[in-house]
């Protein structure tokens, strides 16, 4: 059993001892208790063992958008480049579409201004950025979805659903519930890093492509 399996199974039965964040429970959490002691702590564990990814939750921007949690690109303790973002809609047992929604839609424009920022540190690979697919992270009720952006032509970008899985609150099932979960959450911590790889063969690109900015789009436009 990986090192990462170990310490998310630990994190995931501690919960029902957690007073400030249960998940078997109608316990009236607050977002941040449900972020800081249940969500950080599973995306801690899952990324823990891969040194070149830098993990902030709660004090990161993207542009002047505060986020829930950043993962970027390290080198030497410097940053190279931002690399994924999750977001956390309210506690589990809180309904709200609205939020679900906003999230989303910041999801999507803080993927394309952080594909923005990497084509801009190599603009010389061109329409190598193509390539690079980034991957954002969205956590409301019981489920994690897992977006992707990726530009397919000059400012045209496609942000589109890649996967979604539920996480099981009855101790009852945990026994055949907690494999699948787990295998979702390393298939999600495989698409993180591969789009890592994918970052650094751009950035290292050596070839001459479009150095015109035009290349991309504003921010300010939906993907």
């Amino acid at each position: 059993m990986s090192y990462s399996i170990k310490k998310m199974i630990k994190i995931y039965l501690n919960q029902r001892y957690d007073e400030h964040t249960n998940l078997f429970t109608n316990y009236r959490q607050t977002e941040d208790d449900y972020k800081f002691r249940f969500v950080a702590l599973l995306f801690k564990a899952l990324l823990k063992q891969n040194e070149n990814i830098k993990k902030a939750w709660g004090e990161s921007f993207v542009g002047s958008t505060k986020v829930d949690g950043l993962f970027s690109i390290l080198d030497d303790e410097s940053i190279i480049a931002m690399l994924s973002e999750v977001e956390v809609s309210g506690p589990w047992s809180v309904v709200s579409n609205t939020h679900y929604v906003k999230d989303r839609k910041k999801l999507a424009k803080n993927l394309k201004l952080m594909l923005n920022i990497i084509y801009k540190g190599n603009v010389f690979a061109g329409f190598n950025i193509t390539k690079v697919k980034l991957y954002g992270v969205q956590v409301y009720q019981k489920q994690f979805f897992i977006y992707s952006l990726q530009m397919i032509f000059p400012k045209l970008y496609v942000f589109k659903e890649e996967l979604r899985f539920d996480y099981p609150t009855s101790p009852a099932l945990f026994r055949s519930q907690l494999p699948i979960f787990f295998n979702s959450m390393l298939l999600m911590k495989n698409l993180i890093e591969s789009t890592l790889e994918n970052v650094l063969n751009f950035l290292n690109d050596t070839g001459v492509g479009c150095t015109d900015e035009r290349y991309i789009d504003s921010t300010n436009n939906s993907p």
